[in-house]
């Protein structure tokens, strides 16, 4: 009993001895920080630019403080500036600069500390994101010149879009220019490979690349398409007529061609609903705009259902006639996609050791050449390469 008493009076010494650790510990933690602990008002260091975002009078303001942020950052940025202090308004991440009009493109990283506190005069606390970004080397002037190729090259790929009214023709024209334009960067590690700069005038880019040169194209068509991000991918919101739509140029763009030189361009992710890119991996975590109001139907937007290329089952004859169509069009690939997974199932035949119904569908269409096979799982499609250099 002795023994115990004992050993509890050792374990009150112990916890005891633990709580003034902590004690000490917090308080040689509050004298080191970048606030005075004898006052109760945060200091900005002085070598921080600082940037607030005014406070709207009204709901209908709100737009307009943002967009007066945007461009006192956007110039800080211009002059490279490398220490900035931010307030009032969401964190500098990658996808919000890419929202920028060039992107900022001319950054090459960005590390961020937060604090809580308020200013002296101030009456209300608020975050304060301490900002560290660093730069490329290429030259404030440098910068200049390259906004206008970027501009060059865009106004190249405006050029090609058809002269249409339709939002549909429009996107799918850009998005094909950019299949045909970008190659992905494997390495991860070419200069600009996440930005526009990249993607547009270098030509070699990630997925973040992607995102803002169709971002930055559609916008001068008057085209709201919003970069979405997940914590390994970056895609585009599109909301064509209010309908709730996504397109991924990355996952569309193969980077192999034919033997004429033509790329093979896929349409697995032009048009994709939130229901099924969410599905997929990669996609888990999408940005929407929570001010558009979305039409709530099953809609013709996708690319195989627009095209008449959707079939609710599997039918031969019907595969034949939709191949064809494609094959007289002058496509260099042929297309495919079923509504359910049964249908889906039965064409992978296709991709068997034994794939003569393929063989017999491309001889009913003409065609007798070699060819590639691609197939979604995801989306229950397939594409024919045709044309496949020797």
């Amino acid at each position: 009993m002795q023994n115990r008493i004992i050993n509890r009076k050792c374990l009150w010494l112990c916890l005891l001895s633990v709580f003034v650790s902590i004690l000490l510990c917090s308080c040689q933690s509050n004298n080191s920080a970048a606030v005075d602990s004898s006052s109760e008002y945060l200091e900005i260091p002085e070598e921080y630019t600082f940037i607030k975002r005014a406070d709207p009078v009204s709901d209908d303001d709100s737009s307009y403080t943002y967009k007066e942020f945007d461009s006192r950052l956007i110039e800080a940025l211009n002059n490279k500036t490398e220490k900035i202090c931010i307030t009032n308004h969401m964190p500098p991440s990658w996808d919000y600069l890419e929202s920028l009009e060039y992107g900022a493109f001319w950054v090459d990283g960005i590390s961020i500390a937060t604090q809580f506190g308020k200013l002296k005069g101030d009456t209300e606390k608020e975050v304060y994101y301490l900002c560290e970004f660093s730069y490329y080397e290429d030259s404030i002037d440098e910068i200049a010149q390259m906004k206008k190729e970027i501009d060059a090259e865009t106004d190249r790929i405006l050029s090609e879009v058809p002269d249409s009214q339709d939002d549909w023709v429009i996107i799918k024209s850009v998005h094909d220019s950019l299949c045909r334009l970008i190659q992905y960067d494997h390495s991860l590690e070419l200069p600009h490979t996440h930005d526009l700069y990249g993607a547009l005038v270098n030509h070699q880019a990630v997925c973040s690349g992607y995102a803002s040169a169709l971002r930055h194209v559609l916008t001068k068509l008057g085209i709201y398409t919003p970069i979405s991000v997940s914590e390994t991918h970056a895609w585009n919101h599109c909301s064509v007529m209010s309908y709730d739509q996504y397109i991924d140029v990355t996952w569309d763009d193969y980077d192999i061609s034919d033997a004429n030189g033509d790329p093979y361009i896929m349409y697995d992710y032009l048009f994709i609903k939130r229901e099924e890119i969410t599905a997929i991996e990669g996609h888990d975590i999408f940005s929407g705009d929570p001010y558009i109001t979305y039409v709530d139907e099953e809609i013709p937007y996708n690319y195989y259902a627009h095209e008449g290329y959707l079939l609710d089952a599997y039918d031969k004859d019907s595969i034949v006639q939709i191949f064809l169509s494609q094959f007289e069009a002058g496509s260099n690939c042929l297309r495919i996609r079923f509504s359910n997974k049964d249908a889906y199932e039965q064409a992978k035949n296709w991709i068997s050791d034994d794939p003569s119904e393929l063989y017999d569908i491309l001889s009913s269409i003409g065609y007798h050449g070699g060819f590639y096979r691609w197939n979604n799982d995801d989306l229950n499609t397939y594409t024919i390469g045709l044309y496949p250099p020797e």
